[in-house]
């Protein structure tokens, strides 16, 4: 009898199995392709092209196995309880996301690349060594070395502070270093970094620009000469998406604009668009939000004030974090030229000689200054 029990529980199981394994395979076929994720706020990986070469190498075993899992139907829902399922079994983290204490998710931080960090900080050297104008250089520690008392108990954590410290040691011979890790530390009880994304706020932001521009001599506007909008009360950021932590509550997104009037065109180069004043607001109704600011990432964009009247020029070489900065600091230069090196590799000598340029800033976050591998074309022309 047990015999027979068991063998109608091993074929009803295999029958389930079966079904589900058909009702998978049907959906993944009359399934359209998603190009896009929302939610993930990534490309996913598409159907690949069959060849007999790429059979016989094994590539296309590899990128069809990578195809199916992420057009997997109802992906979203099965990534969103996953993370779920962890964070109710005691897990700390998801996908090198923490998450943090009063809804805020941190971005790991524990194993630095000191090879290419070292590397980094070479080029720069470098590059000031030969530059004729005057170089400024500012870390941006991450919301997980700010708001560290938000961290999971014990949780492995990498020191930036020590890291901004060295970092400035070793470039301050060269170029006026730009520390701003006191201030933001003062103002951590502040909402100065998103609770669902790896940025800064724009009140984050404001209180780099003010540091940097008394480094350089120069009077940043007062709180109480911009204009501040909540622009969207809906943002879901990028560690949002890399954990998958649908229980968080949304970021707002508020933009600063000068309260005189002030007049700002943005030309972006690499996409042959030119906006007028600094906020591309339709991002205000799609996922990424962040890129509001200046359009998000892009090789070249140039920022005029055509209400200021003077000639002073500058140029941040930069990650995503200075996207929410340059507003602020094109309020005290005529151009600002943000360059990603990601993107745009030239003679930035050059290129400084013939944009009349006289300033030049480093504007990176400690997580991407550590790992970055295209600072190496500061000093490749």
């Amino acid at each position: 009898m047990k015999g027979k029990v068991s063998n109608i529980f091993e074929k009803s199981l295999i029958c389930i199995f079966s079904f589900y394994i058909a009702v998978v395979a049907t959906a993944n076929i009359i399934t359209r392709d998603r190009r896009f994720s929302e939610f993930e706020n990534r490309y996913l990986a598409t159907r690949p092209e069959f060849s007999f070469r790429s059979l016989v190498k094994g590539d296309f075993g590899i990128e069809f196995e990578n195809y199916i899992n992420e057009q997997f139907p109802l992906r979203d829902w099965w990534v969103s309880l996953k993370a779920a399922a962890e964070r109710i079994s005691g897990k700390r983290e998801n996908n090198g996301v923490y998450f943090g204490k009063d809804g805020y998710l941190l971005q790991k931080f524990d194993n630095v690349d000191t090879e290419q960090f070292t590397k980094n900080i070479e080029s720069v050297i470098k590059f000031a060594q030969k530059s004729e104008t005057d170089i400024y250089f500012m870390l941006i520690p991450s919301s997980s070395e700010i708001l560290k008392n938000k961290l999971p108990s014990h949780a492995p954590h990498e020191s930036q502070k020590k890291i901004m410290d060295y970092a400035y040691g070793e470039i301050s011979g060269v170029a006026t270093t730009v520390d701003i890790y006191p201030e933001l530390a003062k103002n951590r009880e502040n909402y100065i970094y998103y609770r669902t994304d790896h940025h800064w706020t724009t009140e984050g932001a404001y209180i780099a620009y003010e540091q940097l521009m008394k480094a350089m001599g120069l009077n940043p506007l007062g709180k109480d000469e911009f204009r501040v909008e909540t622009a969207a009360r809906d943002f879901y950021g990028t560690l949002y998406s890399k954990s998958a932590a649908r229980w968080v509550k949304p970021d707002e997104i508020r933009i600063y604009t000068p309260a005189r009037d002030t007049v700002f065109e943005v030309n972006i180069v690499d996409a042959g668009k030119t906006m007028d004043g600094l906020y591309e607001r339709s991002y205000l109704e799609k996922k990424d939000k962040y890129s509001v600011f200046l359009d998000g990432n892009h090789a070249l964009a140039i920022v005029k004030n055509l209400s200021l009247q003077n000639d002073q020029k500058l140029l941040v070489l930069k990650d995503s974090f200075a996207h929410s900065l340059v507003p602020f600091v094109a309020n005290n230069f005529s151009e600002v030229h943000m360059a990603d090196l990601r993107y745009f590799k030239t003679d930035f000598h050059g290129y400084c000689a013939k944009n009349e340029i006289d300033t030049v800033v480093f504007i990176y976050s400690v997580p991407n200054f550590c790992s970055d591998n295209n600072l190496v074309w500061l000093n490749a022309f």
